[in-house]
């Protein structure tokens, strides 16, 4: 199960993630009309042993080949299963002392996320004397980033075509998503090209970093929400 559930965790940033769409950015401030497109989640990297994965108080991390040779003679209380040559373990460890919540029962935590956005369009326009606009290319490196899922063990009515009574009515438990984090610690934010109205493209490259990254994790909260059993 920690395997299964750490699986679909990597499976779900490598894969999932990076295909979703990001819509355009529009929007006002301090006077300035801004857009942003050409966004793309495909720059998201993370690697697999930075992807935790707690089920009830065992807390799980896919271990690369290499990974493993490194930390093979762990202290007690930490074991790997068993795998094939060159072929990924899984790393199990187990704290008797840590009080398992009805509430906390599943947690998958992902850790140094990067980000990569090449090649965004941005565009601004005054609104105010002496009216400047412009417009160019920019590239964003988002480094720091982390993801955390908690989900919680509930029961449901099962669903059946029988017209009995509610009294004989079968009930199943099920997973769902209790609380959802993401954030983003570092923004690196270049500008493409040059222009004699070098004050204006920096006052709106500040503004742009704070906007794009408050932008980005709203985008993926969404996405975490509607990919997930909410």
């Amino acid at each position: 199960m920690l395997s299964d559930a750490t699986d679909t965790a990597l499976d779900f940033i490598l894969r999932i993630l990076p295909s979703m769409p990001v819509p355009p950015m529009d929007g006002v401030k301090d006077g300035l009309v801004y857009h942003i497109s050409n966004l793309s989640m495909e720059g998201f990297k993370v690697k697999k042993e930075n992807i935790f994965v707690e089920i009830a108080g065992m807390r799980a991390t896919k271990k690369s080949k290499e990974a493993k040779m490194e930390t093979s003679e762990d202290g007690e209380g930490s074991a790997s299963s068993a795998s094939p040559s060159g072929a990924d373990t899984l790393q199990i460890d187990f704290d008797e002392s840590v009080e398992v919540k009805a509430t906390e029962l599943l947690i998958i935590d992902v850790s140094e996320i990067s980000a990569i956005f090449n090649d965004a369009v941005w565009g601004f326009e005054q609104t105010y004397l002496p009216y400047l606009k412009g417009n160019g290319k920019f590239d964003v490196k988002m480094s720091n980033g982390a993801i955390r899922l908690v989900f919680e063990l509930r029961k449901r009515r099962k669903e059946s075509n029988d017209s009995k009574s509610d009294q004989t009515s079968e009930w199943e438990q099920v997973l769902c998503l209790h609380d959802r984090s993401f954030s983003i610690e570092s923004v690196e934010f270049t500008m493409q090209g040059g222009s004699r109205l070098a004050w204006v493209i920096n006052k709106a490259a500040s503004m742009f970093k704070g906007l794009l990254r408050d932008y980005v994790v709203n985008t993926i909260l969404r996405i975490l929400t509607d990919k997930s059993g909410w």
